[in-house]
């Protein structure tokens, strides 16, 4: 699956002269790498004035734990907050409530697939002691988490409520959803939070197991924003994470290679508590090489992703604007699946029992896009509008409040993404752009909608008197878009006389320009004619053209006597 990034790059290299440059970082960052591996980046910043916020990035989630370990990734966050070695028992949690500090609004962490961040947010940093013990706290997280067994039986309880109230309709769907994007791999096993009796009964050792072997320095990061002094900072970092050891034959992370198909791997996934009917389509790809996430080449590779974001966009949102639209709103993206994985993930909604036309609609933008790709005019106005985004963050960049760095910086430990400043990313992105045109963008579309690595799924109630689509039926429907090279066109004609004497005719023809023609009314001969003179002009974002021609041009006599199609 290297179709994406890959094809992507021999179009630029065909195409543009960027090489794999650099991209300029914001020089007010301070970052750097202790001994032990430990990554950090420290910013000053008053937006608010003596507050700060304080990271630990872990670049490991749900995907590194074991058979024995499912939901322990989850159940590790939890235990984060039930001991450490210098914040014994609930010691933690009572001294950051000392400070004024809420658990939640806070005080929190998140665990993801793949990263996990324990966060204190927006901390009163007026007492320098503050300072000290929230890197402590840090600390802690890092490598000095008790994980004692008591805590460990208390705590799951707690687990298993969360997973009783987190699985919803939409959480079941999407466990149910899992084998048909990651096949046989552990991928399509972990969930976050666990299985039920999993958390009843793991053994403690497979909790710290997971502990000791992926929370470690050379995964981790400490980020420092906030009203503080930056060299400060630095020396507080070094001194009291210099006792955390780098890791002895550390385990690599597994990443793990997703099956390939040739044909579109289709589901029909319903729950008695949906609410919506809609159909997930997803092209798998290789994504970037992680070496270019910093540089101008990578930089335009994710542009590119936005602008065909935005066109679909405007053209789904033309679509549903309509009286009689087939389905209430799709869109098309393109993002990571997993780390070995880029997709572009497509989505439609629509009413009950309204599947068919509606998947039938969405594929046929799909292709249409894949086919004719994009024109000059759609181009103009998303540089317009992607420009727009970064002239608004220039005029707002004295404003920025501390929370504001914080996801540039992730993105820069998780991803090796550049972290530019406001007014250098405008230059960047406007150099950028000023080389992206439809004919590149057109190009681009056609490498990232492949007939290979297809997955669709239908997602929506199970109810009576409620028919869901078959995969069969999805898959007529791929069929017969994908072999509708001669879509329905429009091809209207003048002749002197009253009303009744004008006609359109309806041929099937290779799609063309479009242009509009009004009273007219329908007629379905054909004209014996072989061959017809015939311009067309305007876009073709629509699918139907309308092409104008005389009488003189046509041998109008003779048009209606036989079934015979114009050539174009």
């Amino acid at each position: 699956m290297k179709r994406l990034f890959i094809s992507f790059a021999a179009l630029i290299a065909a195409t543009v002269a960027f090489a794999q440059t650099p991209l300029p970082n914001d020089p007010e960052v301070r970052y750097g790498k202790l001994e032990n591996g430990m990554t950090y980046y420290i910013r000053h910043n008053d937006q608010p004035a003596q507050r700060a916020e304080f990271y630990l990035a872990t670049d490991v989630g749900a995907y590194q734990e074991a058979d024995d370990q499912d939901g322990l990734a989850h159940f590790l966050e939890h235990m984060c907050f039930n001991g450490t070695k210098n914040f014994p028992d609930k010691m933690l949690l009572e001294w950051l409530q000392s400070i004024g500090a809420e658990f939640g609004r806070n005080i929190n962490a998140s665990t993801g697939f793949e990263q996990t961040q324990y966060m204190l947010n927006n901390i009163p940093i007026a007492r320098e002691s503050v300072i000290d013990s929230c890197l402590l706290v840090l600390h802690d997280y890092s490598h000095f988490v008790t994980c004692d067994p008591e805590e460990i039986d208390a705590e799951r309880a707690v687990i298993l409520e969360e997973r009783r109230t987190r699985r919803n309709a939409s959480w079941r769907m999407f466990e149910k959803s899992l084998p048909y994007y990651f096949g046989d791999t552990p991928y399509a096993r972990r969930t976050l939070i666990g299985g039920e009796e999993q958390l009843k009964t793991f053994k403690y050792e497979s909790l710290t197991n997971f502990y000791q072997t992926w929370c470690r320095p050379d995964l981790q990061a400490v980020i420092v924003v906030g009203d503080v002094d930056v060299d400060q900072i630095e020396s507080k970092i070094k001194t009291i994470f210099a006792d955390i050891p780098a890791p002895v034959n550390p385990k690599d992370k597994v990443l793990y290679q997703l099956p390939q198909n040739e044909e579109p791997i289709i589901g029909i996934i319903t729950d008695p508590e949906a609410t919506s009917s809609s159909i997930e389509v997803l092209w798998k790809g290789e994504p970037l090489p992680k070496e270019f996430g910093n540089s101008v080449e990578g930089y335009m590779y994710d542009l590119l992703k936005t602008y065909v974001g935005f066109i679909m966009r405007e053209r789904f949102g033309d679509i549903t604007s309509r009286t009689d639209a087939p389905f209430l709103s799709a869109s098309l993206g393109i993002g990571d699946l997993c780390a070995t994985c880029e997709a572009v993930f497509g989505s439609v909604e629509f009413e009950e029992g309204n599947a068919g036309n509606a998947f039938a609609a969405f594929m046929t933008e799909v292709e249409k896009m894949k086919r004719f790709g994009f024109t000059d005019g759609e181009v103009e106005r998303a540089t317009t509008k992607i420009i727009s985004y970064y002239e608004r963050d220039v005029e707002a960049a004295s404003t920025r409040k501390n929370a504001d760095f914080i996801r540039p910086l992730l993105n820069a430990f998780y991803h090796n993404e550049a972290f530019m400043e406001p007014e250098k990313e405008l230059q960047v992105a406007q150099m950028i752009c000023s080389q992206i045109n439809a004919s590149l963008l057109s190009q681009f579309a056609q490498t990232i909608i492949s007939d290979q690595n297809m997955v669709v799924l239908y997602n929506g109630p199970e109810k009576a008197g409620l028919a869901s689509p078959t995969e069969e039926q999805l898959a007529e429907i791929l069929a017969n878009v994908k072999n509708a090279t001669k879509p329905n066109v429009y091809i209207a004609f003048q002749v002197e006389g009253d009303a009744e004497s004008r006609r359109v005719i309806l041929y099937n023809c290779a799609l063309g320009a479009i242009t509009r023609e009004y009273n007219t009314i329908e007629d379905s001969k054909e004209p014996a004619t072989e061959t017809l003179a015939v311009t067309c002009t305007g876009d073709n974002s629509t699918g139907v053209t309308m092409a104008v021609f005389k009488p003189a041009d046509t041998g109008y006599a003779t048009l209606f006597t036989a079934p015979t199609a114009p050539a174009f």
